[in-house]
Formats: C-alpha cells, structure tokens, sequence
C-alpha cells in the first residue's frame, strides 16, 4: 500500500495535466521547438536520421499531453524535419523515390507511437479507476463489517435484556415458563427475519417507505387469524444501515405488539406515515386495535421499542386513544435527525 500511494499520487496529477487542454497544446508547439533546436545541435552529421530528436518529442507529448496533442506534435515535427533535413532542403518539394520513403516512413511511425501510447494511456487511466474502486469498495467494506459487528453485538445485547425480562416475569409469577420462552422465541425470528432482508446490498438504495412497506405487509400476513391491512404513505428517504435496521426492528416490534392485541375476527388497520417536521424525519405507526396494555413502558414490547429507539438517537412516544371510539388504537410516533 506504501508503494501504490505515491503512484497513485502521481498517476492523478499526470491525469489531470492531461485533462488541460491548455497544458497539451502548449507542450505539443514547445516539445517540437525542443527537438527542432536539438536536431540543428546535432548538426549535419547525421544526414541520414532526420527525425531523431522529432520522434522522442511526439512520445512525450502523447504520453504527457494525450491524443490531441500527440497528433498536433506529429505535425509540427514532420512539418519541420520535412522542410529542414529532407532534400531539398529549405524547400517544400519532396524528391522521388527518397523524399516520399522518408516521410512515408516517419508518418508510418508516428502514427504506430500515438495509437499505441494513447492505448496505454487508456489502459492505464482504466487501471487507476479499478484501484480507485478496489481501495473505495476495500474502506467501505471495512467499515460495514465493524458496523456489523456493533449491530449483531447490539442486537445480541437486545436479546439477553430480553431473556432476562422474562426471566424476572417467571419467577415473579408475571408469566408461565412456556409463554415467556415463546415470546422470546418469536422475538428471535423477527429480528432473524429482519437482519436477513435488511443485509442484502439491493436495500442500500431503496427509499425507507417502500423497505417498510413490505416488512409490514410480510407481518401482516403472519398474525395468523388476526386478519389486518398496512397502509404505507412515505415521503421520499434513504438511510443507510446503521439507521436503517435498528428502525426496521422497532416497526417489527410495534407491528407484533399491535397483532398481539388484536380482536380475533376483527379487521386490524395498520397505517405507516413517514414525514418531515421541523428539521427531524417523524414516523408514525398507527393501529385501530384495542391499544397496548404494556403502553406506559413495563412491558416486554415498549422496553425492546426503547432499546431501539435509542440505538438510532431516536425519541420514542406510546400514545392510547387515536381510533375510532370503540377502537381506542395506538399511536407509536418517532422522532429522529434528518
């Protein structure tokens, strides 16, 4: 890694001097100024090599300065060492057969240099893109597996409160034995459920109010012979996943405490809002059910909703009394940062 840094470094500068059409096309009348002035130093003695300093200048400036420029130093260095060291010189006639094999020969050459330089050129702008990625996807994946461990250690931390509390319910005489592990059990599955829809990449870019959508639907459906609908109207929102799980766990958890309480072979009306209020994002879980009992925050459900809530630096508020005058309902409202 120590050696592709200063590479890599350099690689992005040489990118961006070629991407200035200002330092190409300066470089393309300057390298061939050079190789002019290098070619008279030479002087006559070399007669028969008229473009040897020409031919390193158009190398440099395709490699340096890229396709445009390359093309322009061909021109100006056969231009050149056509009218100062083909015969005759100083004149634009060409004489036959050598004058037309020399400059044949020298366009023939350039041509191969430009194609196969501007090729590496390519190739290499390619490579830096894939290492560019590679090191993107390389830090991304670093940081999703350290916040996947925070999570799974969050949410195994959730799960023993859990146990505990029923434990603590059993021996208080709150709860038989059997109940307790079956509310446990279930809570174990939800978050099981979750955790595997939730860890798939095609989540990462899916609005909040279409990922709930189906989560609540897929519980719905779940409540066994408490039938119930979910009605989802969502403004626009993306979160990434350390905001994302720990929001779909809590709407589980208030979606099965909303079956839980149900009136068997009654309809039970779910509606999801998600809102911008104030500077904060505002969801709103409503039911048309009975309520909960555990609402003031004993039970099992409100504490696993608090524990959530939390995770995300979320306020949470229980509220009784938002359905129809028979249905008292229950209103779970939370309030997070946008």
């Amino acid at each position: 890694m120590t050696d592709f840094v200063p590479s890599a470094m350099w690689g992005a500068r040489l990118e961006l001097l070629r991407r200035s059409p200002v330092f190409g096309y300066a470089l393309a009348p300057t390298m061939s100024g050079l190789a002019l002035w290098a070619r008279f130093q030479i002087g006559p003695g070399l007669t028969g090599y008229p473009f040897i300093t020409f031919f390193p200048a158009v190398i440099l400036t395709t490699f340096f300065g890229g396709l445009g420029p390359g093309i322009l130093a061909g021109i100006l260095c056969g231009a050149a060492s056509y009218y100062y060291f083909i015969h005759p010189i100083g004149d634009w006639g060409l004489i036959w057969p050598d004058g037309y094999i020399a400059m044949g020969f020298y366009i023939l050459i350039v041509a191969i240099d430009i194609v196969l330089i501007e090729a590496m050129n390519r190739a290499l702008r390619s490579l830096r893109e894939e290492q560019s990625l590679t090191e993107r996807l390389s830090v991304r994946h670093a940081v999703l597996f350290q916040e996947l461990q925070h999570r799974v250690a969050n949410n195994m931390a959730l799960l023993g409160a859990v146990l505990r509390l029923q434990l603590r319910r059993v021996r208080a005489g709150e709860s038989d034995p059997d109940t307790a592990l079956s509310e446990a059990i279930e809570r174990i599955d939800m978050m099981s459920r979750v955790h595997r829809r939730f860890y798939e990449p095609a989540t990462a870019e899916r609005p909040v109010g279409d990922l709930l959508h189906e989560l609540c639907t897929e519980l719905s459906t779940l409540s066994g012979e408490i039938k119930s609908s979910c009605e989802v109207a969502a403004e626009p929102l993306i979160l990434d996943l350390p905001r994302m799980l720990p929001l779909a766990l809590l709407v589980t958890e208030v979606v099965i405490n909303s079956v839980k309480h149900a009136t068997p072979g009654r309809l039970l009306n779910l509606r999801l809002e998600i809102r911008r209020e104030n500077g904060e994002w505002v969801l709103d879980l409503a039911d048309d059910g009975p309520g909960m009992s555990d609402a003031a925050g004993e039970g099992l459900g409100s504490r696993i909703m608090k524990n959530l809530a939390e995770q995300i630096d979320a306020k949470l508020d229980i509220l009784r009394g938002h359905g129809p005058a028979d249905r008292p309902g229950t209103l779970v409202r939370i309030r997070f940062a946008a």
